[in-house]
C-alpha cells in the first residue's frame, strides 16, 4: 500500500470549509482512478489553519498515475483556500489494520 499526504496552510478560518470541498469535490476526482483505497481528512488540533489529507492507494504506481493525470486540477479546486503551496509527500505503507480488515472482509 501507499499513501500520498497532502500538508496544506488554509487562510484563516478555512480549515473545515477546504475538508468539505476535499469530500465533496476532490474524493470524487479520486474516486474514479482505480486503487484509491480510502480519503483520511485531518485538523490538527495545535494548527488550526491547516489540513493533512491522506489517500491510500493499492500502489505507488496507482497514486502516481493519479498525481500525473488529475491531481493539478485538484489542486486547483483546493488554491481558493490556502495561503501557500501544498506540499505532497509519498508514503509506503507497511501496517495498517485498516487496509487489512478491508480485504479480510472481501476474502
Amino acid at each position: 500500500m501507499f499513501a500520498r499526504v497532502l500538508e496544506m496552510e488554509t487562510k484563516p478560518g478555512k480549515a473545515r470549509e477546504l475538508c468539505s470541498v476535499i469530500e465533496e469535490k476532490g474524493v470524487p476526482i479520486l474516486k474514479g482512478f482505480p486503487g484509491l483505497l480510502d480519503v483520511f481528512c485531518l485538523i490538527p488540533e495545535e494548527i488550526a489553519d491547516s489540513v493533512i489529507a491522506i489517500s491510500f492507494w493499492e500502489t505507488r504506481e496507482t497514486a502516481e498515475k493519479y498525481h500525473h493525470e488529475a491531481f493539478r486540477k485538484v489542486a486547483e479546486i483546493y488554491h481558493p483556500f490556502l495561503e501557500g503551496l501544498i506540499q505532497v509527500r509519498g508514503c509506503d505503507v507497511p501496517v495498517s489494520t485498516g487496509y487489512r480488515a478491508k480485504f479480510a472482509k472481501a476474502s
